[in-house]
């Protein structure tokens, strides 16, 4: 292999390294610059929340989330498609209630209790 040849041949790899090395730091700076947060805390006094979304690709219609007796909505949050409802009575007793947005099921209910 010729001088020549042997210095094309470091030079494109050398190249290759630095723009694969910028498509990385590329990435992840976008990454950073439009990471979002789905969390939403919200004091609502109702006894049921129901959201609606504009049309869209993301859209899901309204879920209604009936309120336990005697509790409050303390505050929700909406992540991956789920809601998470935290409800609190006078007495201090808690629970988080998990609803998905696509058809309303309840996923699950955490009780959260005083030790």
């Amino acid at each position: 292999m010729s001088e020549q040849t042997l210095k094309m041949v470091v030079i494109t790899l050398g190249a290759l390294l630095v723009i694969g090395f910028a498509i990385v730091v590329g990435t992840i700076l976008y990454r950073l610059i439009n990471m979002s947060d789905d969390s939403i805390n919200a004091e609502l006094p109702t006894a049921s929340y129901t959201g609606t979304i504009a049309a869209g690709s993301d859209a899901f219609g309204s879920v209604d989330i009936a309120r336990p007796a005697g509790m409050e909505l303390k505050s929700f949050t909406v992540n991956d498609g789920v809601i998470y409802a935290h409800f609190i009575d006078a007495a201090g007793y808690e629970i988080i209630r998990a609803v998905r947005l696509g058809d309303g099921l309840v996923l699950g209910t955490i009780n959260i209790s005083n030790e």
